[in-house]
């Protein structure tokens, strides 16, 4: 299955409802993590290549840290080191809630036709984040009264929390005339320190971000989660309702590309019983943060692939155990048969059996399979020599082989 392929244009009912069992047990398997391993949320999170700069307001809704300190107020990051500084951790946890959906444009906030403007320049999803590529900078002042207007609109329901947006649109003409004037240090080849200018130093693909420090950081996550609500169905127009809401049935953005063309051509769509205006396999609102947390942990690196996908919870109480050991190795990452190996080596009597077997590339489903029953180690199984086979003159021994894997590589 393509991610991006029209599941709903599908006439074989076999497919769909492989279809819908993935998903579900997809839904599963982030629920036991969120349960079981939290932490995991936050593994490979680095924030964006470029400027990150907080803006703090005073409460006349004066820019208080102005000139910003480098270190303190903004940091540059190049993406170059290991370790990320206490800083740079910061700024990657601002900035996840403010993403957009997916890698579609058309889910930003930045949308209004603005005069000599093109769309879509701003990225972030927040009323709370400003943040767009270098190359941007002269589209984005005539573009942040329109985007702010939105922001609050779609994110927010507090008119303190609106007041402080207000204020924070205010003082970003004055924020940005100050980036052109930001420096900090780096190496030079002779690794001597030398003072850059950073508008000069970022490259044009970029982000400058720039964050409202005054807000807490679960409001945040808060506004972000008004957001995705409103933007994580594919398309609104088959919502079972208007207001969306946890419980509101639509078309996931996951795996699909149901686009305006459905409503425009009803001889694509399913007449018959069981669909719903001739679309299938809709999920609930709820659903849907779930299924995005799932491709943000794909994005980042964190599960294995492929990836197995485990509901029988006597041989395992959690996936946790999977997705632990493939990210405690540092950087080595187990491939799929080192992963199992290492499985079996704490526990040498599993015998695996009924879990999901997830295969993706790049953000596509390639192949979904229900695995009954895996024997890793075989028992007294060996390769005779029965033809006297040589090499270099030398007879070849028979040897006995452990495991699947060892069989497949012979």
């Amino acid at each position: 299955m393509n991610r991006k392929i029209n599941l709903q244009g599908c006439n074989n009912r076999k497919g769909l409802k492989s279809q819908t069992i993935m998903i579900q047990e997809i839904i599963n398997f982030v629920k036991d993590l969120e349960q079981d391993y939290p932490e995991v949320f936050d593994l490979n999170k680095r924030p964006s290549l470029g400027l990150h700069l907080w803006v703090e307001l005073d409460e006349e809704g004066n820019w208080k840290n102005n000139p910003p300190e480098e270190g303190k107020d903004y940091v540059v990051y190049d993406g170059k080191r290991k370790e990320l500084s206490s800083i740079e951790k910061v700024a990657a946890s601002y900035e996840q809630y403010g993403k957009r959906v997916g890698t579609r444009m058309d889910k930003v906030l930045d949308t209004a036709k603005v005069e000599n403007s093109k769309k879509f320049q701003i990225f972030s999803c927040s009323p709370f984040i400003l943040s767009f590529k270098k190359q941007s900078w002269d589209l984005i002042p005539s573009r942040i009264e329109s985007f702010f207007k939105n922001a609050i609109s779609t994110c927010l329901n507090d008119d303190i929390l609106t007041q402080k947006t207000i204020s924070f649109k205010q003082v970003l003409s004055t924020v940005l005339s100050t980036i052109g004037e930001l420096s900090f240090e780096i190496k030079n080849k002779d690794n001597q320190s030398q003072t850059v200018k950073v508008f000069d130093e970022i490259k044009d693909l970029s982000f400058i971000n720039v964050y409202l420090r005054n807000v807490d950081i679960t409001d945040y996550q808060k506004a972000h989660k008004y957001y995705l609500k409103q933007k994580l169905f594919n398309i609104n127009d088959f919502n079972s309702d208007k207001k969306i809401v946890d419980e509101t049935w639509g078309i996931s953005n996951f795996i699909n590309g149901t686009a305006q063309k459905f409503m425009k051509k009803p001889f694509l769509q399913h007449k018959t019983g069981g669909f719903h205006k001739g679309i299938s396999s809709r999920i609930q609102a709820k659903d849907t943060g779930l299924l995005n947390k799932f491709e943000i942990l794909e994005n980042n690196r964190i599960l294995p692939n492929p990836l197995p996908i485990f509901i029988d919870k006597k041989e395992f109480k959690s996936n946790k155990e999977v997705i632990s050991i493939f990210n405690n190795e540092g950087e080595r990452k187990f491939s799929y048969p080192q992963l199992l190996k290492k499985l079996y080596e704490k526990d040498d009597q599993r015998v695996l059996g009924n879990y999901y077997l997830l295969n993706f590339n790049r953000g596509e489903v390639l192949d979904f399979d229900f695995v009954t029953s895996f024997q890793y180690k075989l028992k007294d199984f060996k390769i005779e020599n029965l033809f006297q086979t040589k090499q270099q003159g030398v007879i070849l021994p028979d040897f006995k082989i452990q495991t699947i894997f060892g069989f497949e590589n012979i």
